[in-house]
Formats: structure tokens, C-alpha cells, sequence
């Protein structure tokens, strides 16, 4: 068990490029890579970029889909897409720091993604579910919001 939980996390590792492998005669050797840091930064910018596109395209959507889902279903989608433009604006905020902590270098995508929450949230109003929509939603973003500590 051990050994397969190695072979599945080695090859991941390799995968991602993050170790590379080297041999010399019948050895292998298991080496972090070279510029891993960019590669990674890399990695980030385009899994953010791919979610940012997706995302605007899932909304665009959402405008003629919503009205036809269940309640269960519409709460999951929002709190969902919701959840995913977060992340996103994160992802974002992320490559700010690292490229330039002194720009913003995403301003628009900041922007696009705070005009793609204000379209989710319009949709839930627009809804004839609104009344039973905005309490299940605050409540979730109760929970991934940040919380006061000063208590």
C-alpha cells in the first residue's frame, strides 16, 4: 500500500514538474526541477485564466438555464459559481503579488469578476425563488467570507 501511495504521489510529482528523474547506470534519481518557481507561477496563470473564461461563459449560460432548475439545484449552481469567482479573483491576486506587489496587473479581470458576482446575484433576484435564494446563499457565504477577529 505504501509503495503504491509512492508510485501515485512520484508520478504526480513528475507530472506536475516538479522532480525530475536522472539515471545513471540501472539508478534512478529523483531531482526537484529547474525553475520550478516560474513553472509553478506558469501553472497558476493558466488554470486561473482557463477557471476566468469558463466562468464567464457559465454565467452567460446561466441567464437562460437558472429559471428552469430546481431550488436544490439553483442553490448549488450559485453558491458554486460563486465560490469559483472567488477563487478565481484569488488566483488573480496571487500572480499580482508574486509578478508585481506594488500593480495590479489584473485589474480588469478584478473588475470583470466582481461585474460576473453582480450578475449572479441579479439572476437570483429576477428569480421566483429570490425569497428562499438570498438566505441560503448569505448563509453559505457566511461560512467562506472572512470573520471577525477581534472577538
Amino acid at each position: 500500500m505504501a509503495k503504491t501511495t509512492f508510485e501515485k504521489t512520484r508520478d504526480m510529482l513528475i507530472e506536475k514538474e516538479i522532480i525530475t528523474v536522472q539515471t545513471k547506470a540501472n539508478m534512478k534519481f529523483y531531482l526537484p526541477s529547474n525553475n520550478y518557481e516560474s513553472k509553478s507561477q506558469n501553472l497558476v496563470e493558466r488554470n486561473t485564466t482557463n477557471s476566468f473564461h469558463d466562468l464567464k461563459l457559465q454565467i452567460k449560460r446561466l441567464n437562460t438555464d437558472f429559471p428552469h432548475k430546481d431550488i436544490d439545484e439553483k442553490i448549488n449552481t450559485v453558491n458554486s459559481l460563486l465560490r469559483n469567482l472567488l477563487e478565481t479573483d484569488n488566483g488573480f491576486t496571487i500572480l499580482d503579488a508574486a509578478k508585481n506587489p506594488k500593480k495590479t496587473l489584473y485589474r480588469d479581470e478584478h473588475l470583470t469578476i466582481q461585474q460576473l458576482i453582480h450578475s449572479v446575484f441579479e439572476i437570483m433576484r429576477n428569480d421566483r425563488d429570490s425569497e428562499i435564494l438570498f438566505p441560503a446563499i448569505t448563509s453559505y457565504l457566511g461560512s467562506i467570507l472572512p470573520k471577525n477577529s477581534l472577538k
